[in-house]
Parts: C-alpha cells; structure tokens; sequence
C-alpha cells in the first residue's frame, strides 16, 4: 500500500539554501538544548537587568549620601538633600528663628488670639529633628528603603520639625482663655448671699478646653512655617458635685449665718516703749537727751476683751469653693479680705507693731541701743479661720487668734553685734539762710538722717530719696541745667551729696559713685565735692567694714552736718590736691543794649575761669598698708556776660553790626563861654 503525501502550495516554503527536491537533516537533540538555554538565559537577563540597574542605582545613591540627608528629603518645604549633620544643625537653627518670627492665630470658638511662640517657651527639639532628618529613608529592612527611593522620584518626603512648649505656660493660658472664649462652662455649683440669706446655686454641665488636644493642635501649628490658624478642641464635661451636695454646704452656710459671732481676747496690758528723743531737734542742733523710761507696773488680773462680728459682716465675707480632698465637697468659709473691714476696731485694740532696735546719739557723740520690742499681730486669713469654727459652735464664740512675739526687723542681739562704736567721721558746709534750696537741703537730710548700713551694704542717694517732687516737700531752686542755671524741684541738694561724700571720704568708705560739679563753687573744698541728679549722677558709698554704719545729719538756717558713726578698723585718711593747672579764661557773651554810652558796659554775670585739678585720698591703715586713689577734676569756665552798645560787639559775636560808634559831642569849656559873652557885650552896645 503506498503512501499518499499531499503537497499544499499554502506549506511552509523551504529555506532559500535548502535547494528544491533535496532533503534537510534535523538538529540533533543536544543542539537543541543548547539553544533552548541560551534563549532562557537571553530572557532572564532581559529581565533581571532592569533590576541589576534600580539596584545599582540604590546602592549607589545610598554610597554617595552616606552620612548625609537622602534625596527628596524636606524640612518645612524647604530640601535639605545633600546636607551632613552640622549643616543640618544649622538648617534646623534657622528653621526655629524664623518659626518664633511670626505669631499664630489660635481660635476657641468665636475667640480668637494672636500667639507668640515665646509666651509659650517654645523652640524645636534640636537632637530630635535631627535624627528625623538624617533617619529619614534608611528605616526598616532593604526592600522598605528600596521603595522609599523609588517613591521619592514621584514625590518628596515632607518632613516637620519637632517642637516642645512649656506645659505650665500652656495650663495659664488656657486658664485665661477659657472664661473669655466658653460662656457655658461648667459649674459645680456654688453658695451665694442675697439680701443676707444664703442661696444655693446648683450644678450644671458644660464645656472646657481639651488640654491634651490642645497641645497636639498648638505643637502642630507651631512647627508649620505656613502659619494657619489653629482650632483649640473642646471638651464636654459633668460637675463633679450633684446637686445633694449643694444643698448640703447650703444647709452649712446657713449655720453659719444665724447669728453674730463673739471673738474674745485676754489684753496682757501695753508694754510701755522706751521714750525716744526729740529727732527734729536734734537734727536741727539740739542736744539729743534720751528720759528716763517709766515702768508700767503689772496688771494683777487680766482683762477679757469681747468683739462681735455682725451677721451682716458674715454675710459680706461669706464664700464657696470647691474642695478635692478627700472627696469633692463644697466647702463654706469666710473670705479674709472681705472680712477685713469687721476688723478695723480689733486691730486698733489688739495689735503692737514689732519695734527695731534703734542707735541713740547722745552727749560727746556717745552711741546707745534703744532695745528693740516684739510686737502682737493679727493674721486676718486665721481670724476667717476661728470665725467658721466659733459659728460651728451653739456658744458661737472663739479665742481670737494672736500671733505674739512678732520679730522686729533688726532685734537688740542683732543691733550689738554690728559694733557701732562711735563718731567715724563729720563734715559740715555752710550756706546764706532761709533760701528756697535751703528747705531742700533740710528735707533730704530728714529723708537720709538714721539711716543704716550693714557691713558690705551699699547705699545710693538716688535709690533711697527717688525723684525730688513737690509732693515729698521739695522746692523749686538753681540748678545746673546743661551748664546754665535754672530753677528746678529739689535744686540745692547738691550740697548736702558734698557734705555726705566728704564724711564718707574722711572716713575712709569706699566711694562707688561720686560726680563732681561741672562749674566750681567757692562753698565747696577744691575737688571734693558731688553733684546729684535723677536718675545720675548719684552718691553711692558702700560699707567696706565690719561694723555697721549709721548716718546721721545735724541742720541749721546756716549750716548742713553729716555725721558717720561706725567703726572703720583704724584707717587714717589724709587728702592732697594739686596746684591749679590748665587755666581757661571765661568765654565773653556780649548783651546789646542801645541805651548804654559806647564807652559804658555793664557786667550782668562775672563769669569764672575753669581750670584743671588732681586730687588723691591716702587711706593708711592699722596693719601699716597704705591705699592711694587717684583722680582728675575738670571744671568749666562760666560765661561773662557784659551789657554794651549795638557797636560795641566784636566782629563774629552774635549781634554784631559793623556799624561806627557815634562821635561824643564837643563840650565847650565854661571860660571861654564866659569870654565869648563879654566879647559881644561891647559890639551890642554900641550897635
């Protein structure tokens, strides 16, 4: 049986080197499966290479970035790829100076307030954003930072600062936000007296600030430097009380009103005060006698005293508030302000103020002790106190609360121990009498006289005296005004800065502060004197001692006397002043006046020539060291001013005219007038 091999045009044609009506021998299998591998091997590689070249690329950008911010990292929209760890510090300094530039606008319903980053002590966790930044993409396993870079040729990474803010700060401002910004917050109820009864207002609920979304919400605005406004959360809350409560502190302060209240006292009888002397005549000269002091013999018995506090007062200071502990409760009490008035009669009887030991002058500038006194108080916050536990009572009486023995600022021990020993030093200046500075220079003197310096203490005239104002007693007087004379409130006291800091000097303290004047007064020693204004130049001396220092001032219409009382250790001071050197003649003002003769003038003010000065202070002291302070004094000349004629005023001088002096008129002499009459006689006759 033969086969049949049908041949369709439509076959597959032969390979053009395949010639026709030959037949081509297959590939032997081995062949096949060599080629058959190299077309996997071809399409894994086609495959793979995309691969090999992203995994290339990552690494290769992980290699160039070591150590710095990945690509496509922000900070605030701003690129910081590229950038190591100190330029990040810097970025990050930058970014916290421009965030605390500007304010935010923070909302609480209809409230609205404009914020400053500083009121909230904020600033940027430096450390931190840091590690954010440089962390950024190198978290997790490969395959996690691998699509982290491939995401970042879409997109950046838009990171934000991370910012802190003082929660203590935050709580005060929240505190006063929350009355301003929520009129249903809510109310825990409360006790309130109304045409003298007690009425109990009840609890409710309502709505507060929500603390913890507050700071998330403000933490959030603050680190964006697109400034928006921030929406403050609220928060629905109950009372903590119910209304049994209430009613319950009602029923309370109901007790407490029903009727007056007795506070009672045993008076122990005034303790009779040492007498002092008369201080205005002693600073006026006198001599200063201290009495004999008069002992008040002892009460035998004590008096009770009784003092009734009226319903109406009670009611006046009546209050409610609330109390945690140990359970929330409503507490009743008597507000200590609200009593006070009620106590005006009380404090009278009862209290004596605490008495500072005081230092006596007396003959041959001998210093005593005035002993110091402890006094009887009243605390008005323990009285609200003994008020809420007597109207707890059915007698409705308690023991006034007392606080005796209140400590005196300086006690008698206290007063010894600073060693005041005796007269340091004195310095008197005179001046004419019952001239308005002259008032000045007493008032001043009244104002420092008894002062006390501790040892290592500093006083300043200014600080302790303020601004001279009519309202402390001062009075218009001259004063150097930018080198010209005019009256000014407290003018004069100048003077009494001199005599103080020529005590202080003589004495040996040291001087902290001390401005001589500009223009020299013949009242004064030569280099050695002050100036004062306010707030500078000022007086400053400071006790380098280890004694106290006391500072008393003796005053007459003519005179002013400060005394430093005191013990310096032995210093010895000596002074020294140099001859007159560097001699400025005073510059000459000329005043046109056209009623004066060309050959007249008229001094309105002397002028003085200024000059240059050096003067020294030698302080030797006991251990034979010696310490020598030096310092130059400029004084400046003052003007002459002279009163001439319009054409008396030198070229360049304000007023000059250039215009000639008028010629004197002849006068004739009275003898040849005499003989110039006789002559015409004769000729008249005859004619």
């Amino acid at each position: 049986m033969s086969e049949r091999v049908e041949h369709s045009e439509a076959a597959t044609p032969l390979p053009p080197e395949v010639e026709e009506g030959t037949q081509q021998p297959c590939p032997p299998p081995a062949q096949l499966a060599k080629r058959s591998r190299r077309k996997r091997m071809l399409l894994g590689l086609l495959v793979l290479l995309p691969l090999v070249v992203v995994l290339g690329g990552f690494g290769v950008d992980r290699l160039l970035h070591r150590g710095q911010v990945l690509r496509g990292v922000t900070l605030s929209g701003r690129s910081l790829a590229g950038l190591d760890g100190p330029a990040v510090d810097e970025a990050v300094v930058e970014l916290e100076r421009r965030l605390n530039g500007s304010n935010l606008v923070v909302r609480v319903r209809r409230f609205e307030v404009q914020l400053e980053p500083a009121q909230l002590a904020f600033e940027l966790d430096r450390q931190a954003t840091r590690n954010l930044v440089l962390s950024a993409g190198r978290r997790g396993g490969w395959h996690v930072q691998l699509w982290w870079w491939l995401a970042r040729f879409r997109s950046a990474e838009s990171l934000q600062a991370v910012g802190v803010l003082d929660k203590t700060k935050l709580d005060a401002l929240i505190d006063n936000w929350q009355p301003n910004a929520i009129d249903d917050l809510p109310f825990e109820g409360a006790i309130v007296v109304e045409e003298g009864k007690p009425r109990a207002q009840p609890p409710r609920r309502g709505w507060l600030i929500d603390r913890a979304g507050a700071t998330v919400a403000l933490l959030q605005g603050l680190v964006r430097e697109s400034r928006q406004a921030v929406v403050v959360p609220l928060i629905e809350r109950a009372p903590v009380r119910g209304a049994s409560a209430v009613q319950q502190a009602l029923r309370k302060a109901e007790q407490l009103l029903s009727s007056p209240v007795v506070l009672t006292w045993q008076d122990p009888g005034e303790p009779q005060p040492l007498p002092q002397s008369d201080e205005a005549k002693a600073r006026k000269g006198a001599k200063r006698v201290a009495p004999k002091a008069k002992k008040k013999a002892p009460s035998a018995e004590l008096t009770t005293l009784r003092f009734s506090i009226s319903v109406q007062a009670l009611g006046a200071a009546l209050r409610s508030r609330l109390v945690d502990k140990p359970v929330p409760t409503l507490a009743i009490y008597f507000d200590s302000k609200a009593i006070e008035p009620a106590l005006k009669d009380v404090r009278a009887r009862v209290e004596a103020k605490p008495m500072d030991a005081r230092f006596l002058v007396g003959k041959r500038d001998k210093v005593s002790i005035v002993q110091s006194r402890k006094g009887r108080l009243l605390d008005a916050a323990k009285i609200a106190e003994a008020l809420v536990v007597a109207a707890s009572t059915t007698q409705r009486e308690a023991v006034l609360p007392v606080e005796n023995g209140a400590e005196p600022a300086l006690n008698t021990e206290q007063a010894k121990l600073l060693n005041i020993k005796g007269l340091v030093s004195r310095f008197t200046t005179r001046h004419p009498c019952c001239r308005p500075r002259v008032e000045n220079i007493h008032r001043i003197a009244d104002l420092i006289d008894g002062v006390l310096l501790k040892p290592g203490d500093t006083f300043s005239v200014n600080q302790h005296v303020g601004r001279r104002t009519a309202a402390k007693g001062f009075k218009p007087a001259p004063t150097i005004v930018e080198g010209e004379m005019k009256d000014t409130i407290g003018g004069g006291i100048s003077q009494f800065a001199t005599t103080l800091f020529n005590a202080a000097f003589h004495g040996g303290y040291d001087i902290v502060e001390r401005a001589p004047h500009s223009f020299y007064f013949r009242r004064y020693p030569v280099g050695h004197e002050a100036t004062l204004s306010f707030p500078h130049p000022d007086l400053v001396i400071r006790n380098d001692t280890e004694a106290g220092l006391l500072i008393r001032c003796v005053y007459s219409n003519t005179s002013i006397m400060v005394k430093l009382y005191g013990d310096n250790g032995g210093r010895k001071v000596r002074r020294r002043v140099s001859r007159v050197s560097n001699v400025v003649k005073p510059p000459i003002e000329y005043i046109a006046d056209p009623e004066l003769d060309p050959e007249e003038e008229k001094v309105k003010e002397k002028g003085q020539s200024g000059w240059t000065v050096h003067v020294a202070r030698i302080i030797k002291y006991p251990d034979g060291t010696t310490k020598k302070q030096r310092r130059k004094v400029v004084y400046q000349p003052r003007v002459r001013r002279v009163r001439v004629h319009p054409c008396k005023i030198p070229h360049g001088e304000d007023g000059y005219t250039g215009d000639p002096c008028p010629e004197p008129e002849e006068e004739e002499d009275a003898d040849a007038a005499k003989e110039a009459a006789s002559d015409h006689e004769p000729q008249h006759s005859e004619g």
